[in-house]
């Protein structure tokens, strides 16, 4: 009997070390080498701050953007992340134009990062982004990918509406 005991204990030892181990897995913070994937939707609220006319037909407006992301995967840590952009618009009077800025981003812990964006005319309005990890689980992060942005309403205070699609790689 006291073998079939022991027996019993181990199999009750095993499964709660299993069972630590699986709540381990669930509530692990993101981890070096991962691969998060951007993909879902930034929705912006745009404040023109200032535009400088330097000859008939070209002008550089200087822009802040306030939003929000959505992920696709609500369990992402980027989903419902806050972000503060901030760039400038090169507008030419052939009508082309060039567009850049970095974009801080905040997760609902207070890590950040930030994407370091670029746009033209001749991309078709279809961005390009640099990840930079700046603290907490993004230090050090690294990726990029693209970003296809909808004009939901103009005038001073514009709205847009950006699908976004990359990845960043945790550190």
């Amino acid at each position: 009997m006291a073998k079939k005991s022991i027996e019993t204990q181990l199999t009750w030892q095993n499964f709660v070390c299993l069972a630590i181990l699986g709540i381990a897995v669930l509530v692990a913070p993101a981890t070096a080498g991962e691969r998060l994937p951007i993909i879902g939707t930034e929705s912006y609220l745009v404040d023109p701050a200032e535009s400088v006319q330097f000859e008939e037909g070209h002008m550089v407006i200087l822009g802040r953007w306030i939003g929000s992301f959505v992920s696709d995967d609500p369990s992402s840590p980027l989903h419902h992340d806050s972000i503060d952009c901030v760039g400038m618009v090169d507008a030419l009077a052939d009508g082309s134009w060039g567009a850049s800025g970095y974009c801080m981003n905040t997760d609902l812990e207070a890590d950040q990062w930030v994407g370091k964006w670029e746009n033209s005319s001749a991309a078709d309005g279809v961005a390009t982004y640099t990840v930079i990890g700046v603290s907490g689980k993004f230090a050090g992060a690294t990726g990029g990918g693209t970003s296809s942005c909808t004009e939901l309403a103009q005038g001073p205070k514009s709205r847009l509406v950006c699908e976004q699609n990359g990845e960043m790689i945790l550190k």
